[in-house]
Order: C-alpha cells, then sequence, then structure tokens
C-alpha cells in the first residue's frame, strides 16, 4: 500500500494532524497573560473563585451577559488554573481544537455525499478534501482573536 493512500484513509491520522496545526498556530498564547476585560469580568467576581452553580445557572454571573455554559468552564479553569492565564489559554485551544474536529467531520459527511462517483472519476479523495478543508479553517486569521482572548469563549461553544 502507498504511504499516500495510507495517510488519505486514516481519519485518527488526520485528527492528529489538526490538532497538531491547531497548537502550531494557536500554541503561542499560552504565553499571554490577562488582559482588560478579563478582570473586571473574570478575576475579580466572587462567582467563579467560589464555583457558585446557583449563581452561575440562574443569573449572569458576570454581571453583563447570562451564558451558564461559558461560566461553568471558567468555575472549572479557576478550580483548576487558578489565576495562571496559561490554563485559561490552554481550555480555548482545546476547544477551538475540538470545533476543528467537528468542522472536519462536517466535511467528511458533505465531500462523502458530494462525491458520490465511481473510484475511477475521483481525483482526491472525501477524507483528504475533508482534511484540507478543515487545515484551512483551523489556521484562518480571523479565529485569532476568539482564541487568544479569554472572555471571547463564548464564541467556542
Amino acid at each position: 500500500m502507498k504511504f499516500e493512500n495510507l495517510v488519505a484513509e486514516k481519519t485518527g491520522f488526520h485528527l492528529a494532524c489538526i490538532f497538531v496545526v491547531v497548537f502550531l498556530v494557536f500554541g503561542n498564547s499560552l504565553f499571554f497573560d490577562f488582559v482588560w476585560d478579563d478582570r473586571p469580568l473574570l478575576l475579580n467576581l466572587d462567582v467563579y473563585k467560589n464555583f457558585n452553580l446557583q449563581e452561575m445557572l440562574f443569573s449572569p454571573a458576570n454581571g453583563v451577559e447570562y451564558l451558564p455554559v461559558r461560566d461553568i468552564s471558567y468555575g472549572v479553569d479557576y478550580f483548576l488554573w487558578g489565576r495562571n492565564p496559561a490554563g485559561f489559554h490552554f481550555t480555548n485551544i482545546v476547544l477551538y481544537g475540538i470545533n476543528c474536529l467537528f468542522v472536519y467531520l462536517l466535511s467528511l459527511e458533505l465531500t462523502s455525499f458530494l462525491m458520490k462517483r465511481t473510484p475511477n472519476e475521483r481525483r482526491i479523495s472525501p477524507r483528504m478534501t475533508a482534511f484540507f478543508t478543515t487545515v484551512l479553517f483551523a489556521v484562518h486569521p480571523i479565529h485569532s482573536e476568539v482564541v487568544s482572548c479569554i472572555t471571547c469563549r463564548h464564541v467556542l461553544f
């Protein structure tokens, strides 16, 4: 079996490569500090420090917007990492990587559906098309603010 065929048919290999690409592109955000809006909207709130689940679920935890899934993730991050910004940034990178995996699966389904032809007519496999589509999505610069800014986490859900 040729290496190209082996790589083209291994979904697990593609998913691992996508995660590596995401960490290579956005891994530098692990060294970022908290920015100006992180302090009033995240660090100085007792609801995240004390993991007050009732307040997270039934009121706007940061006093501005009601986003309970995001608030719970902040509480978990605060429990795991304390006031270490690298942990919050790491969570954003992992969430973005998971989003990229869903983009891969969606693209794979769409290309498989659209490429229903005989095998001789195909020039590239649906898996390779999905892989390159996802890599393009993963490295697109429009996502840099969403991944690098902690308070933009609600966009990742």
